[in-house]
């Protein structure tokens, strides 16, 4: 006999007013329904998208707050912070494994460690719960040795900020912001025009977190390109968060926002984010066509880019995301290997920096540049 069924949630009012236009009133062409069977957690796909989604007391178990974490509800410092991951309807591969680690109170931080894995998989457990399951490729030309996947980060503009956080999240760029945004969308097209990026791909997709500032800096960012050839995607992974301690403990005085509980859900959410985006290929890499170069352009790519690097090549595949400095900062760490934790927050980030990651086939993430802000007058630099 089945069990339960947990269903899909509707995004709440609030949410949909941080949508960008193209994204108002937009249905999914495919929700997963799981249900637990004899296997364990299967899922199965209802097509169509015309049953109106209903709140289900397990959907509503499943979400981290009801599970472990009841203060970040009402916790106006980041009251956003649930909205962070619900709905998000991250896509993954049949074959993903999602939830790392082991359960082991062991060592001094034991108790500590604990917490953490637990809220990385109860993270896990409600992305998944809302997940579109796409079965891997067979397609050998996607996963090709000789490609390399680049991901370039933007942070958003400069915007109209506030010490609220629940403020800021409606902020909208200042003047000096969209000038930042427009140079940064001058810099991306010439650079992906120039690898013929846009050539080979005539929908060009550009993912943001959803969050006010991030949405009208892809927007300005778009006015660069030609009508049409780029697709917003919202990733509500890419919000921003507080992952942990930006700097050691003895250094500094602890701020007001800084919570354990938020921190600790921010970075598991950060480390879902980590590693279904930063990876050679991911399942929205499957929903872009791609057209192929003529002889006479991998001819023009080989004299251009060929002599100077083996890092770069005509078949390689770019991500853009717009998003938040406290993430890109957590990226880089990740991507260094080093401890973000007490790490983070030694770097400074400018309003519209580009940091550029590669990945190769077999995962391996390379940091190429970070905080670039060439492309921007030097009266356009800002921080805060």
């Amino acid at each position: 006999m089945a069990g339960p069924t947990m269903e899909v949630v509707s995004p709440a009012q609030a949410e949909d007013d941080m949508r960008p236009s193209h994204m108002h009133n937009s249905r999914l062409s495919t929700v997963n329904f799981y249900t637990p069977n004899s296997d364990g957690l299967g899922a199965t796909q209802v097509l169509g998208g015309s049953q109106a989604p209903r709140q289900s007391l397990m959907a509503s178990v499943m979400r981290p707050s009801s599970m472990m974490r009841p203060s970040v509800v009402t916790d106006l410092s980041n009251n956003f912070s649930e909205a962070k991951i619900h709905d998000a309807h991250v896509q993954v591969f049949a074959s993903d494994v999602l939830m790392e680690g082991q359960l082991t109170k062991k060592g001094e931080s034991g108790l500590q460690a604990w917490k953490n894995t637990l809220m990385d998989w109860m993270t896990a457990i409600a992305v998944a719960a809302e997940a579109h399951i796409v079965k891997p490729t067979s397609d050998l030309s996607l996963v090709d040795q000789s490609r390399t996947t680049h991901i370039i980060l933007v942070r958003h503009g400069h915007y109209a900020s506030s010490q609220t956080p629940s403020v800021d999240m409606h902020g909208p760029l200042t003047d000096l912001g969209v000038q930042q945004a427009r140079a940064t969308g001058r810099f991306l097209h010439k650079y992906l025009s120039e690898r013929m990026v846009l050539k080979r791909f005539p929908k060009f997709p550009v993912y943001h977190s959803g969050v006010r500032r991030a949405v009208e800096t892809a927007e300005r960012i778009g006015d660069a390109f030609p009508s049409g050839s780029l697709e917003f995607r919202e990733n509500k992974l890419f919000r921003e968060a507080w992952p942990g301690n930006p700097l050691p403990n003895g250094n500094r005085q602890q701020l007001a926002r800084e919570k354990l509980d938020n921190m600790v859900s921010d970075c598991a959410r950060l480390k879902m984010a980590y590693r279904t985006m930063f990876r050679h290929l991911i399942p929205q890499d499957l929903e872009v066509n791609e057209r192929q170069l003529s002889e006479e352009d991998l001819k023009h790519y080989a004299n251009t880019f060929g002599i100077r690097s083996t890092q770069t090549r005509a078949k390689d595949r770019f991500r853009v995301v717009v998003c938040h400095a406290n993430i890109i900062r957590w990226f880089v760490c990740k991507a260094l290997g080093v401890d973000p934790d007490g790490t983070w927050g030694r770097m400074r980030y400018n309003h519209c920096g580009i940091t550029a990651m590669e990945v190769d086939s077999v995962g391996n993430v390379q940091l190429t540049y970070m905080n670039q802000t060439g492309h921007l007058e030097t009266t356009q630099l800002s921080e805060v």
